[in-house]
């Protein structure tokens, strides 16, 4: 549209410069055609006219040609941008579903973490009850173990007293068993030289001697066996403690 308004403008141009007569402003075939004889003038304009008729003719032609060429160019453009338009719009579509579909499922995800969380929470806690409980009784087994092991240090210290006790009771034993062998020694001499002296007597001294001695034998026998008793018995005390 452009070009063909230059196109009018210099169609006014040239008929401006033909009805102005000035040499100077004709191009130079008009002037040529001018400057011919008269009789030759108006076939001479008529055909520069017609040259630059079909000059613009053949502008006119170019012109309409880039325009279709132009309006050809314009819709595959209008068209490749109609189809960038709709598929910008389906993948903005294909892209906001897969927006929303990963969304739900990091919601699914997001609710199983949660409940596994919830899950994992609760089984925690009674974990912690569980484990309170089993402190609070690990402290009352100690507070006992603590008390019977108090009682078993009493009755140990007790126990040693005792034997210490027994151990001096022992030794008074074994002192007053050495004491009645001693004196059954003696007495055994003493009726050695009985039988010497007076038989009578000293079957009289030897009867009442043997009586004695059993007796003192019994005895003597029985202290053994009480000593014996409470030696054994403490030996087994010992090895249980």
């Amino acid at each position: 549209m452009e070009k063909a308004t230059k196109w009018d403008q210099q169609h006014a141009c040239l008929h401006n410069m033909l009805a102005s007569h000035d040499p100077c402003q004709l191009p130079p075939h008009v002037h040529h055609a001018r400057a011919m004889p008269a009789h030759g003038h108006a076939s001479a304009v008529t055909v520069a006219l017609e040259a630059e008729l079909d000059k613009a003719r053949a502008r006119i032609s170019e012109l309409e040609d880039e325009k279709r060429v132009m309006r050809k160019k314009v819709e595959r453009f209008l068209r490749k941008v109609t189809e960038e338009k709709a598929s910008w719009k389906s993948r903005m579509r294909d892209k906001a579903q897969h927006v929303i579909a990963t969304s739900k499922e990091d919601v699914k995800t997001e609710r199983r973490h949660r409940r596994q969380l919830e899950a994992a929470n609760g089984k925690l806690v009674k974990e912690l009850a569980e484990a309170k409980a089993s402190a609070k009784q690990a402290a009352q087994s100690y507070e006992m173990e603590r008390k019977a092991r108090e009682m078993m240090e009493d009755a140990c210290e007790e126990l040693t007293k005792e034997v210490e006790e027994d151990q001096a009771e022992v030794e008074l034993l074994r002192r007053e068993c050495l004491g009645m062998r001693e004196e059954m020694e003696e007495e055994r001499r003493m009726l050695q030289m009985a039988e010497v002296w007076r038989e009578e007597r000293v079957q009289m001294k030897l009867s009442d001697a043997k009586l004695a001695l059993e007796h003192k034998y019994s005895q003597l026998n029985r202290l053994q066996a009480e000593m014996e008793s409470f030696l054994r018995k403490d030996g087994k005390s010992i090895d249980a403690n």
